[in-house]
């Protein structure tokens, strides 16, 4: 009898751990797809003696590539640059780096928020400040990579077709800032969806990670806390 029970409780862990197995599988494949950048941040983990500097150098250089990319997009005539790539490779390039990043800040800020109510505290000193620098250039990033997803969707997306990456940019701000002056407008369902899940991204980050902030910051025992990861 105690054999017995001892086989299953063996049997038992097995299926734990192989449920366990399955689920960290099945969220490192949805991380994938949804957000590539993000799915390779987190495999630096335990890889690099300081992560927090790997993250710094990291968002860095996804900021440069994306002011880079909006200086180059200032001389393009329209988007036909993305569409006339053969294989469908300029779509590919607009998952991998504006959408995935959207993605990737978005996740961090939100993960963030809720650790800061259930764990206030942290090992890594950061102020309030820097901590409000991070989200606003957070912000100001999703609201430039939008811009140029816009910039990119196919013709007959909005009422009138962008002119420039700047009037792309532009609508991306009205957008996330929720003005709407309504001078633009999407007109097919695509258009809509993303335009309706900035607003969604733009609602993370002021409502859960700023309201996380502030509310951590005023009723914790201190005022330290650690950056989001893949959010500095």
């Amino acid at each position: 009898m105690e054999e017995f029970q001892h086989v299953e409780q063996k049997a038992s862990a097995v299926r734990k751990e192989m449920g366990m197995g399955v689920s960290v599988l099945s969220r490192a494949i949805l991380t994938l797809l949804v957000s590539p950048t993000r799915f390779a941040i987190e495999q630096l983990k335990g890889r690099v003696r300081d992560y927090g500097k790997a993250i710094h150098r990291w968002n860095a250089f996804f900021r440069c590539l994306m002011i880079v990319s909006i200086v180059g997009l200032c001389f393009a005539k329209d988007n036909a640059v993305i569409r006339e790539l053969p294989f469908g490779l300029g779509y590919i390039a607009l998952w991998l780096v504006p959408f995935s990043r959207v993605n990737e800040l978005g996740l961090a800020f939100y993960r963030d928020a809720f650790q800061r109510f259930e764990n206030p505290s942290s090992t890594t000193k950061i102020t309030p400040v820097e901590r409000l620098r991070f989200l606003l250039f957070s912000y100001f990033e999703v609201a430039a990579q939008f811009g140029i997803l816009f910039f990119f969707l196919p013709r007959g997306a909005f009422r009138q077709d962008f002119s420039s990456i700047i009037e792309a940019l532009y609508f991306s701000t009205v957008t996330i800032t929720t003005v709407g002056y309504g001078d633009i407008v999407p007109t097919k369902p695509w258009s809509q969806l993303a335009c309706m899940y900035e607003v969604a991204v733009g609602f993370v980050l002021l409502i859960f990670a700023l309201g996380s902030y502030f509310t951590t910051s005023l009723s914790g025992p201190s005022n330290e806390g650690s950056a989001p990861k893949g959010s500095s």
